[in-house]
């Protein structure tokens, strides 16, 4: 009966540890649950290190085998989305991987062409097997959204050592605890993103990532030189809002803008108008000219005689 009842009570932990969590991706909610809630949750928790520097010289492997270091993928040039997870998580993870390949889908951007994305299994159980097949199910669900190949190096999936998964993990402030009763992890849902130096920039959390919002992450992150001019130039109507914790429309700037193309609009105009009037007059004399000049006898004509 005893064994039952344990059991009954594991499952239940398997069950809520990864529900509860989700449910916790409203960040007021959180801290108020995280303060006060069940030990295994304590800690599990983000503190963002915006500004901070990811240690690069930490040892990967790819789920190919590889052994690499997370340097070769931070290459100065392209921002980067930190995923931090592992692949036999019963529900969060899922969600999490998931939706950030419905939005990378969606953003007109290719991986590994303007950005590239990472994804660092944290418990040390995981396997390179679970890695590549991650990999091989969110691949074919961003190319069925793209409708065309993905660069095989802009979505990397790695295990690693327990030490050099939680020096990256604390190096962004991810805060996870392993629940022996559940046998899971219990962690935070967000994905980070970071500057082409491997520079903290921004946190998106939740298990959903509007695109729009994800695209405006990584021109920030890329110092608003990621994307065609025109993407350049809409960056810079977007402001980061850390109350709401989202991009917010950048009014005075907008006011500005508006402003500046309402005078050139009214300044256009009005030169259109005087360029029409004196295009009017000049078109009136040169008629002017045309019958003075028809009313002249012709040189060297004969008067005609009755």
């Amino acid at each position: 009966m005893s064994h039952r009842r344990e059991s009954i009570t594991t499952l239940a932990r398997r069950l809520l540890t990864p529900a509860l969590c989700c449910a916790l991706s409203s960040s007021a909610l959180a801290q108020a649950f995280l303060k006060d809630g069940p030990e295994e949750f304590q800690g599990v928790d983000i503190t963002e290190h915006r500004g901070d520097t990811i240690p690069l010289d930490v040892p990967l492997t790819t789920a190919d085998g590889r052994q690499v270091n997370l340097k070769d993928y931070i290459d100065g040039e392209k921002p980067v989305v930190l995923i931090l997870a592992y692949y036999t998580c019963p529900m969060q993870c899922q969600l999490v991987l998931n939706s950030a390949m419905d939005a990378f889908g969606k953003l007109k951007w290719d991986l590994g062409d303007e950005y590239r994305a990472l994804t660092i299994s944290f418990d040390p159980r995981d396997t390179t097997e679970y890695a590549a097949q991650w990999k091989t199910d969110l691949y074919r669900g961003y190319e069925h959204l793209k409708k065309k190949p993905v660069d095989d190096n802009g979505w990397e999936f790695f295990t690693a050592k327990e030490a050099d998964s939680k020096a990256v993990a604390d190096a962004v402030g991810f805060g996870y605890k392993f629940v022996p009763k559940a046998g899971d992890y219990a962690h935070p849902s967000v994905i980070m993103v970071l500057t082409p130096d491997g520079e903290i920039s921004n946190y998106l959390y939740g298990v959903h990532y509007e695109p729009d919002q994800l695209t405006l992450a990584l021109q920030d992150a890329g110092s608003g030189n990621v994307g065609s001019l025109y993407d350049r130039v809409l960056f810079r109507c977007f402001l980061f809002d850390p109350d709401s914790n989202s991009y917010v429309a950048n009014a005075m700037l907008i006011m500005r803008i508006s402003g500046g193309l309402t005078v050139f609009a009214l300044g256009g105009g009005v030169g259109l108008m005087l360029w029409q009037s004196r295009r009017k007059a000049k078109r009136k004399a040169i008629r002017a000219a045309n019958q003075e000049h028809d009313k002249q006898p012709a040189i060297g004509a004969k008067p005609l005689h009755a």
